[in-house]
């Protein structure tokens, strides 16, 4: 081989070693540890792929017309066509050790997480229920986007819902996506290792909307974070409102024309509720908080365009919740009943996380001073927790992704040579004077070709 020619090939090389660097690094450890799988399966493809190259462009070369006749042709034999199977098995064999490492890696639950989460899809926004801090934070849809905060550097777990159709959470910066499924809660853990603001968005096709399907992750220090739940905790709770005549609630694009409704105590009420969103469904219900502990009232669903008249019972005076619970907290607010006269004292509440099943924490479990969360590793634990899934259950679902992955490579085999030799023998049913199907016929017969 001539120098430039060697140049040439060193230069290619030297490209592809240098495109790795194009893909961005992982703002998660998980992240990272997906980047790092890129650059490796780049640097062990790059010999591969220079090796096919070459042998292509030889076999042009080789094998090119000329005058004054046909070019030789080859039919190969066993060994040629034993190394065309074997070589490429073990490539593929090579690196699914280091995909399926990087799987499991990714797919590893932290048993102990700073931030619990529940995360909602629906058309077209996202829900995000804190479960320990007890709030969530929604957005609506063609109005606000969801704006969540979690701390740098700390195990986040994210059990991921959907209330309709099929959606995706995706962050770019994370190079991970994963699929909200209609009745099938999906589970996983990252850890961002950067401070930053990172948008979020829907990566699967979900309706009309669904370029406006998006969210705000910031990823701050622990105490900026410890200060962003106080403040969100506090938002929460100043919702207020004074009655101002006839209830009237409009629903347009999935959300509620206003978060806040009014009633003076001592006395029924009646509520219009207007759905303009055509062929969607909505609904109307009170409860006493937002974890809906107690039905007050619960309308059935109906579709749009349509409006209903709902008379509902006195209440005593306080703050309660009302939801739509097609999209839960994205069509929300607060119902206060109050007396027209005066002030009265403020019934104080609590948010939970709505919807959410919770059980109390252990006897004896100590609620940290102060206010906004504990300390990262002490919140697991305090005041109300998740329910969680049962060890024998995780260590089933955190080892059967290497051996369905195995399942897949050693089927995927199995095609590939049943194509192969199906076509092989189609070929010689139809022509048994093809070149190859001659050569193979004559060895088996003992004649020499």
């Amino acid at each position: 081989m001539t120098t430039s020619r060697v140049s040439r090939v060193g230069l290619v090389v030297l490209a592809g070693a240098l495109l790795t660097g194009c893909a961005g690094q992982g703002a998660t450890v998980q992240g990272q540890q997906i980047h790092d799988l890129y650059v490796t399966i780049a640097i062990l493809a790059a010999p591969v792929f220079v090796g096919v190259e070459g042998v292509l462009l030889w076999c042009i070369v080789r094998y090119r017309s000329r005058e004054g006749g046909e070019a030789s042709q080859s039919a190969g034999g066993v060994r040629s066509l034993a190394l065309f199977f074997a070589l490429p098995t073990a490539i593929v064999a090579f690196m699914f050790i280091f995909g399926e490492q990087t799987l499991a890696q990714v797919q590893h639950r932290d048993p102990n997480p700073a931030v619990d989460l529940r995360v909602e899809g629906f058309q077209w926004q996202w829900t995000f229920y804190y479960l320990n801090e007890g709030f969530f934070v929604t957005g609506k849809t063609l109005t606000k986007e969801a704006v969540v905060a979690v701390p740098v550097g700390e195990p986040v777990h994210v059990r991921l819902e959907s209330r309709d159709v099929v959606h995706e959470f995706f962050v770019p910066e994370f190079l991970f996506m994963r699929n909200a499924l209609p009745g099938r809660p999906n589970e996983f853990t990252f850890t961002p290792t950067q401070i930053g603001t990172f948008r979020g968005r829907c990566a699967e096709f979900c309706g009309l909307h669904h370029d406006r399907m998006t969210f705000v992750l910031k990823v701050m220090s622990e105490p900026d974070y410890i200060a962003w739940v106080d403040q969100t905790r506090k938002q929460a709770q100043k919702i207020d409102c004074d009655p101002s005549g006839p209830l009237h609630l409009v629903s347009k694009d999935n959300s509620w024309n206003t978060n806040c409704l009014a009633v003076p105590a001592g006395g029924p009420f009646t509520v219009l509720v207007t759905n303009q969103d055509a062929g969607i469904e909505h609904n109307f219900g009170v409860y006493d908080t937002p974890g809906r502990k107690r039905t007050l009232f619960q309308s059935p669903r109906f579709a749009g365009v349509a409006e209903q008249t709902f008379q509902l019972q006195a209440l005593p005076k306080g703050h309660y919740y009302f939801e739509c619970n097609v999209h839960g907290p994205a069509m929300s607010g607060a119902l206060v009943v109050k007396s027209v006269a005066g002030q009265y004292p403020r019934v104080g509440h609590q948010l939970a996380a709505a919807g959410a099943q919770l059980r109390p924490a252990a006897p004896g479990a100590v609620q940290p001073a102060g206010v906004g969360p504990a300390p990262a590793r002490a919140r697991r634990g305090a005041g109300m927790t998740a329910v969680e899934l049962g060890p024998d259950e995780r260590a089933v679902r955190e080892t059967s992704g290497p051996v369905l992955g195995m399942v897949l490579f050693v089927a995927s085999e199995a095609m590939f040579f049943a194509t192969f030799f199906g076509a092989y023998f189609t070929i010689y049913s139809v022509n048994p004077s093809w070149p190859p199907a001659r050569r193979w016929s004559a060895r088996a017969a003992g004649v020499r070709p």
